[in-house]
């Protein structure tokens, strides 16, 4: 199966296009098509918010809620357990952080402060558009907040936040991803062929948004900024996931000096986040004592 028969636009929380609009962007392609590549190009960084379901309401119940500014946006990030070593779950595109929320009580169990926040326009947090860049630097902003993180535990486009927040510097212990994608800009190109847009729109549409955020597609592979990185890594994804390939995972892997791989069955790209053994794998995992050099947060 390719890739591009693997993408659902209708439940890709990368990106959402409905039907309407896809219609609208295909005729634009025809009459106007730099007119339709910026119209992609914005609709590409314009993530989905959805309000949060009773299950990850009661995972967050109780929680202590604390704002983080990142460039222009106000972060809004959660926590309990305060005073353990710090671990922080970060979700993924047109997600929220309580979608990691099956973490936090048995982390919380274990001793450690859990944390969790919304990235750049999601969620609580302020923004209507948002990029990869943008959820780098939001990694970024909250782990220096913490003072460093035992472990991050990270979602599809988290995760590839986060390993590119790493290698530039964010003090992180170890990390375990779910469902990590290598490479987040070759969803334009999947996407816009799934629409129908035309080969020189879906160009022109990555040029609008390198130009934005000032960095080129090819700068943010996760499998580039991985070979540098010493921390350990498990990563978990399920053979059915229908939105991230699992080729582009082994490549991740396969790039990062100290990594696992995890195979899984039938959990497919969201319920991975709340399987009982995925849980307590991944628990298992990021309570291990970390790298050198990671701190508490001061209260």
């Amino acid at each position: 199966m390719t890739a591009e028969r693997q993408i659902d636009l209708e439940k890709s929380t990368h990106v959402r296009f409905p039907g309407l609009v896809r219609l609208v962007m295909r005729t634009g392609a025809r009459l106007a098509p730099r007119l339709a590549s910026r119209g992609f190009a914005d609709r590409f960084v314009t993530p989905a918010r959805a309000p949060a379901p009773e299950r990850e309401q009661a995972w967050a119940a109780g929680a202590e809620r604390f704002t983080v500014r990142s460039g222009d946006y106000d972060l809004a990030v959660s926590c309990r357990g305060l005073g353990g070593p710090q671990i922080l779950l970060v979700h993924g595109w047109s997600g929220r952080g309580s979608q990691l929320g099956a973490f936090i009580e048995p982390l919380v169990r274990a001793g450690y402060e859990v944390n969790w926040f919304d990235l750049p326009a999601h969620g609580r947090s302020s923004g209507r558009q948002s990029g990869l860049p943008d959820a780098i630097a939001a990694v970024e902003a909250v782990v220096a907040w913490l003072g460093g993180a035992h472990t991050v535990v990270a979602h599809s486009m988290g995760a590839a936040a986060t390993t590119l927040a790493a290698a530039r510097g964010a003090e992180i212990g170890r990390m375990v991803y779910l469902s990590p994608p290598d490479d987040v800009g070759a969803f334009l190109g999947i996407v816009g062929r799934l629409i129908g847009l035309p080969q020189g729109v879906i160009d022109g549409a990555q040029g609008v948004i390198e130009r934005r955020f000032g960095v080129r597609f090819e700068e943010l592979l996760s499998s580039r900024a991985a070979h540098a990185l010493e921390q350990p890594l498990l990563a978990i994804h399920d053979r059915g996931d229908r939105e991230v390939p699992l080729a582009e995972v082994r490549r991740v892997v396969a790039a990062w000096p100290h990594a696992e791989l995890v195979l899984t069955e039938e959990l497919g790209h969201r319920r991975i986040l709340r399987d009982p053994a995925v849980v307590a794998r991944v628990v298992e995992f990021a309570t291990r004592e970390p790298a050198a050099g990671v701190h508490h947060r001061a209260a």
